[in-house]
Protein backbone atom coordinates (compact mmCIF):
# COMPACT_ATOMS: atom_id res chain seq x y z
CA UNK A 1 0.00 0.00 0.00
CA UNK A 2 1.22 3.86 -0.23
CA UNK A 3 1.57 3.65 3.79
CA UNK A 4 4.48 1.59 2.87
CA UNK A 5 6.13 3.53 0.75
CA UNK A 6 8.61 5.94 2.14
CA UNK A 7 10.50 8.82 0.88
CA UNK A 8 13.25 8.09 -1.89
CA UNK A 9 17.00 8.05 0.01
CA UNK A 10 17.79 11.24 -2.26
CA UNK A 11 14.98 13.47 -0.25
CA UNK A 12 16.34 12.11 3.08
CA UNK A 13 19.65 12.61 2.63
CA UNK A 14 18.58 16.44 1.34
CA UNK A 15 16.70 16.90 4.53
CA UNK A 16 20.01 15.77 6.50
CA UNK A 17 22.37 18.00 4.67
CA UNK A 18 20.11 21.01 5.01
CA UNK A 19 20.02 20.58 8.90
CA UNK A 20 23.76 20.13 8.76
CA UNK A 21 24.47 23.74 6.78
CA UNK A 22 21.82 25.20 9.01
CA UNK A 23 23.40 23.91 11.95
CA UNK A 24 26.82 25.50 11.04
CA UNK A 25 25.52 28.53 10.09
CA UNK A 26 23.60 28.89 12.86
CA UNK A 27 20.44 29.66 11.21
CA UNK A 28 17.32 28.88 12.57
CA UNK A 29 15.92 30.76 9.47
CA UNK A 30 17.74 28.84 6.90
CA UNK A 31 16.84 25.55 8.51
CA UNK A 32 12.87 26.78 9.16
CA UNK A 33 12.42 27.58 5.51
CA UNK A 34 14.48 24.89 3.64
CA UNK A 35 12.71 22.15 6.01
CA UNK A 36 9.31 23.97 4.58
CA UNK A 37 11.01 22.99 1.21
CA UNK A 38 11.62 19.44 1.83
CA UNK A 39 8.38 19.00 3.43
CA UNK A 40 6.61 20.46 0.40
CA UNK A 41 8.55 17.60 -1.81
CA UNK A 42 7.80 14.84 0.54
CA UNK A 43 4.18 16.11 0.26
CA UNK A 44 4.50 16.34 -3.28
CA UNK A 45 6.06 12.47 -3.23
CA UNK A 46 3.24 11.28 -0.90
CA UNK A 47 0.34 12.27 -2.99
CA UNK A 48 2.26 11.18 -6.34
CA UNK A 49 2.91 7.72 -4.83
CA UNK A 50 -0.51 7.25 -3.23
CA UNK A 51 -2.24 8.33 -6.83
CA UNK A 52 0.27 5.73 -8.41
CA UNK A 53 -0.16 2.64 -5.81
CA UNK A 54 -4.01 3.63 -6.47
CA UNK A 55 -3.67 2.94 -10.19
CA UNK A 56 -1.47 0.10 -9.70
CA UNK A 57 -3.65 -1.63 -7.80
CA UNK A 58 -6.92 -0.92 -9.88
CA UNK A 59 -4.62 -2.40 -12.34
CA UNK A 60 -3.86 -5.78 -10.57
CA UNK A 61 -7.26 -6.12 -10.00
CA UNK A 62 -8.69 -5.87 -13.19
CA UNK A 63 -6.13 -8.11 -14.98
CA UNK A 64 -3.65 -10.42 -14.28
CA UNK A 65 0.01 -10.23 -16.01
CA UNK A 66 3.30 -9.02 -14.90
CA UNK A 67 3.39 -5.44 -12.53
CA UNK A 68 7.32 -3.81 -12.85
CA UNK A 69 7.79 -0.54 -11.47
CA UNK A 70 11.18 1.25 -12.13
CA UNK A 71 13.18 4.57 -11.86
CA UNK A 72 14.36 7.04 -14.19
CA UNK A 73 17.75 6.44 -13.89
CA UNK A 74 20.64 8.98 -15.73
CA UNK A 75 24.30 9.86 -15.75
CA UNK A 76 26.71 12.57 -16.57
CA UNK A 77 29.14 11.27 -18.20
CA UNK A 78 30.24 9.19 -20.89
CA UNK A 79 32.79 6.70 -18.44
CA UNK A 80 32.11 3.24 -20.57
CA UNK A 81 33.07 1.31 -17.49
CA UNK A 82 30.06 2.73 -15.29
CA UNK A 83 27.08 1.09 -17.68
CA UNK A 84 26.78 -2.73 -18.11
CA UNK A 85 24.69 -2.62 -21.86
CA UNK A 86 23.07 -5.14 -23.46
CA UNK A 87 25.01 -6.37 -26.59
CA UNK A 88 25.40 -8.86 -28.98
CA UNK A 89 28.94 -8.92 -28.81
CA UNK A 90 31.10 -12.27 -26.29
CA UNK A 91 33.88 -9.76 -26.82
CA UNK A 92 32.69 -6.73 -25.01
CA UNK A 93 31.15 -8.97 -22.31
CA UNK A 94 34.61 -10.40 -21.97
CA UNK A 95 36.47 -7.64 -21.64
CA UNK A 96 33.88 -5.99 -18.86
CA UNK A 97 34.23 -9.22 -16.99
CA UNK A 98 37.59 -9.43 -17.11
CA UNK A 99 38.05 -6.07 -16.21
CA UNK A 100 35.91 -6.47 -13.07
CA UNK A 101 37.91 -9.77 -12.37
CA UNK A 102 41.40 -7.80 -12.42
CA UNK A 103 40.00 -4.79 -10.16
CA UNK A 104 38.84 -7.13 -7.79
CA UNK A 105 41.65 -9.81 -7.79
CA UNK A 106 44.70 -8.54 -9.77
CA UNK A 107 47.04 -11.26 -8.32
CA UNK A 108 50.75 -11.02 -9.77
CA UNK A 109 49.48 -8.44 -12.05
CA UNK A 110 48.82 -5.68 -9.59
CA UNK A 111 52.42 -4.18 -10.86
CA UNK A 112 53.66 -0.95 -9.35
CA UNK A 113 53.00 2.69 -10.57
CA UNK A 114 56.55 2.69 -11.95
CA UNK A 115 56.55 0.07 -14.22
CA UNK A 116 53.63 1.54 -15.84
CA UNK A 117 54.51 5.48 -15.88
CA UNK A 118 58.02 5.11 -16.06
CA UNK A 119 60.85 7.43 -14.43
CA UNK A 120 61.66 9.07 -18.03
CA UNK A 121 57.68 9.98 -17.98
CA UNK A 122 58.15 11.64 -15.30
CA UNK A 123 60.93 13.61 -16.27
CA UNK A 124 59.31 14.64 -19.34
CA UNK A 125 55.98 15.76 -17.19
CA UNK A 126 58.21 17.32 -15.09
CA UNK A 127 59.84 19.59 -17.65
CA UNK A 128 56.17 20.11 -19.01
CA UNK A 129 55.12 21.22 -15.60
CA UNK A 130 57.73 23.53 -15.14
CA UNK A 131 57.10 24.71 -18.53
CA UNK A 132 53.75 25.97 -17.54
CA UNK A 133 54.84 27.69 -14.35
CA UNK A 134 53.91 25.24 -12.11
CA UNK A 135 56.30 25.98 -8.70
CA UNK A 136 57.62 23.73 -6.24
CA UNK A 137 58.44 21.00 -8.22
CA UNK A 138 60.90 19.19 -5.70
CA UNK A 139 58.08 18.54 -3.58
CA UNK A 140 56.17 17.26 -6.01
CA UNK A 141 59.09 14.71 -7.00
CA UNK A 142 59.61 13.61 -3.31
CA UNK A 143 55.86 12.67 -3.73
CA UNK A 144 56.64 10.69 -7.19
CA UNK A 145 60.17 9.34 -5.01
CA UNK A 146 58.89 8.09 -2.16
CA UNK A 147 54.86 7.60 -2.12
CA UNK A 148 53.43 7.30 -5.92
CA UNK A 149 56.23 5.07 -8.04
CA UNK A 150 56.00 2.37 -5.49
CA UNK A 151 52.46 1.90 -4.87
CA UNK A 152 50.35 -1.44 -6.97
CA UNK A 153 48.26 0.54 -9.77
CA UNK A 154 45.42 -1.59 -8.31
CA UNK A 155 45.15 -2.02 -4.46
CA UNK A 156 47.46 1.23 -3.98
CA UNK A 157 46.36 3.56 -6.70
CA UNK A 158 42.98 3.00 -8.29
CA UNK A 159 41.33 1.15 -5.09
CA UNK A 160 42.89 4.17 -3.01
CA UNK A 161 39.94 5.84 -1.19
CA UNK A 162 42.19 8.00 0.17
CA UNK A 163 43.25 9.78 -3.19
CA UNK A 164 39.24 9.83 -3.79
CA UNK A 165 38.74 11.85 -0.80
CA UNK A 166 41.56 14.26 -1.79
CA UNK A 167 40.04 14.37 -5.06
CA UNK A 168 43.52 13.96 -6.84
CA UNK A 169 42.21 12.15 -10.00
CA UNK A 170 38.48 13.01 -10.01
CA UNK A 171 39.03 16.70 -9.77
CA UNK A 172 40.93 16.89 -12.83
CA UNK A 173 39.24 14.28 -14.76
CA UNK A 174 36.04 16.44 -14.40
CA UNK A 175 37.16 19.63 -15.94
CA UNK A 176 39.67 17.84 -18.38
CA UNK A 177 37.73 14.79 -19.79
CA UNK A 178 35.32 16.17 -22.28
CA UNK A 179 35.90 19.96 -22.64
CA UNK A 180 33.00 22.07 -24.34
CA UNK A 181 34.55 24.31 -27.03
CA UNK A 182 33.37 27.88 -28.62
CA UNK A 183 32.73 27.42 -32.47
CA UNK A 184 32.05 23.58 -32.57
CA UNK A 185 29.37 21.26 -31.47
CA UNK A 186 32.34 18.33 -31.11
CA UNK A 187 33.68 18.76 -27.41
CA UNK A 188 37.29 17.90 -27.01
CA UNK A 189 38.24 14.70 -25.36
CA UNK A 190 41.34 14.32 -23.45
CA UNK A 191 43.45 10.72 -24.98
CA UNK A 192 41.68 8.35 -22.24
CA UNK A 193 39.76 5.50 -22.35
CA UNK A 194 36.68 6.75 -19.97
CA UNK A 195 35.45 8.70 -22.74
CA UNK A 196 35.08 8.61 -26.98
CA UNK A 197 38.39 9.42 -27.52
CA UNK A 198 38.58 7.33 -31.03
CA UNK A 199 42.48 7.64 -31.93
CA UNK A 200 45.07 5.04 -30.99
CA UNK A 201 45.52 4.18 -27.56
CA UNK A 202 47.14 0.92 -28.31
CA UNK A 203 49.34 1.35 -25.72
CA UNK A 204 51.24 3.62 -22.74
CA UNK A 205 53.97 4.50 -25.13
CA UNK A 206 51.42 6.01 -28.15
CA UNK A 207 49.02 7.52 -25.89
CA UNK A 208 51.67 9.22 -23.93
CA UNK A 209 52.80 11.74 -25.70
CA UNK A 210 49.09 12.39 -27.41
CA UNK A 211 48.27 13.41 -23.42
CA UNK A 212 51.27 15.67 -23.07
CA UNK A 213 50.14 17.37 -26.13
CA UNK A 214 46.30 17.57 -25.49
CA UNK A 215 47.06 18.98 -21.32
CA UNK A 216 50.04 21.54 -22.21
CA UNK A 217 50.34 22.21 -25.52
CA UNK A 218 46.63 23.06 -26.99
CA UNK A 219 44.95 26.35 -26.89
CA UNK A 220 40.82 25.86 -26.57
CA UNK A 221 38.29 28.84 -26.85
CA UNK A 222 35.85 27.62 -23.96
CA UNK A 223 32.51 29.54 -22.76
CA UNK A 224 33.18 32.09 -19.86
CA UNK A 225 30.22 33.85 -18.12
CA UNK A 226 31.86 37.15 -17.51
CA UNK A 227 33.42 37.47 -21.02
CA UNK A 228 31.52 35.63 -23.48
CA UNK A 229 34.67 32.97 -24.30
CA UNK A 230 38.19 32.68 -23.24
CA UNK A 231 41.13 30.67 -24.52
CA UNK A 232 43.79 29.30 -22.24
CA UNK A 233 45.58 26.15 -22.31
CA UNK A 234 43.64 22.62 -20.86
CA UNK A 235 46.38 23.02 -17.70
CA UNK A 236 45.20 26.05 -16.91
CA UNK A 237 41.57 24.87 -16.70
CA UNK A 238 42.91 23.20 -13.99
CA UNK A 239 41.81 24.20 -9.89
CA UNK A 240 43.92 24.38 -6.64
CA UNK A 241 42.25 21.99 -4.07
CA UNK A 242 41.43 23.74 -0.93
CA UNK A 243 41.83 21.80 2.21
CA UNK A 244 38.95 23.65 3.77
CA UNK A 245 36.62 21.77 1.04
CA UNK A 246 38.33 18.53 0.95
CA UNK A 247 39.81 18.24 4.42
CA UNK A 248 41.39 14.70 3.49
CA UNK A 249 43.98 16.17 1.58
CA UNK A 250 46.90 17.68 3.63
CA UNK A 251 48.78 21.08 3.89
CA UNK A 252 51.69 20.63 1.53
CA UNK A 253 49.29 18.71 -0.58
CA UNK A 254 47.33 21.47 -0.72
CA UNK A 255 50.01 24.16 -1.69
CA UNK A 256 50.98 22.15 -4.59
CA UNK A 257 47.68 20.88 -5.56
CA UNK A 258 47.99 21.73 -9.26
CA UNK A 259 50.93 20.00 -10.13
CA UNK A 260 50.00 16.91 -7.45
CA UNK A 261 47.02 16.10 -9.18
CA UNK A 262 48.40 16.62 -13.01
CA UNK A 263 50.77 13.79 -11.64
CA UNK A 264 48.05 11.91 -10.30
CA UNK A 265 45.92 12.59 -13.33
CA UNK A 266 48.69 11.10 -15.69
CA UNK A 267 49.24 7.75 -13.98
CA UNK A 268 45.27 7.10 -13.51
CA UNK A 269 44.82 7.67 -17.59
CA UNK A 270 48.33 5.55 -17.94
CA UNK A 271 46.81 2.88 -15.40
CA UNK A 272 43.85 2.53 -17.34
CA UNK A 273 45.49 2.42 -21.00
CA UNK A 274 47.87 0.04 -19.90
CA UNK A 275 44.84 -2.39 -18.07
CA UNK A 276 42.42 -2.01 -21.19
CA UNK A 277 45.49 -3.23 -23.34
CA UNK A 278 46.40 -5.81 -20.94
CA UNK A 279 43.01 -7.71 -20.95
CA UNK A 280 42.10 -7.31 -24.37
CA UNK A 281 43.59 -6.62 -27.97
CA UNK A 282 43.30 -3.05 -29.12
CA UNK A 283 41.42 -3.86 -32.29
CA UNK A 284 39.05 -5.47 -30.30
CA UNK A 285 38.78 -2.92 -27.28
CA UNK A 286 39.18 0.14 -29.77
CA UNK A 287 38.12 -1.11 -33.19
Amino acid sequence: TASNIYPPPPLQQLYLKIRLFARSQNGRIVLAISSLVVISLLLTFSATSSLTMSSFNAARSTARGLNVASWNIAAINNNPFEYWLTLKDPAYKKLMEDLEAFIEEPGARDVTVGEVFKESMYKELEEDMSRAGFKDLDLVRSHWTNDFKSRPIVSGFLKDKALGAKRLTSMPDRITNTISVVGTNEPALRPTVINMYDSDLSSVEVWWPKWRTYIFDTDMTIPDKKEGSKTLKVHEMLQPISKAKYPAITEEEESISLPLQTLAHAIFDATLVYTLNLLSPASTWQP
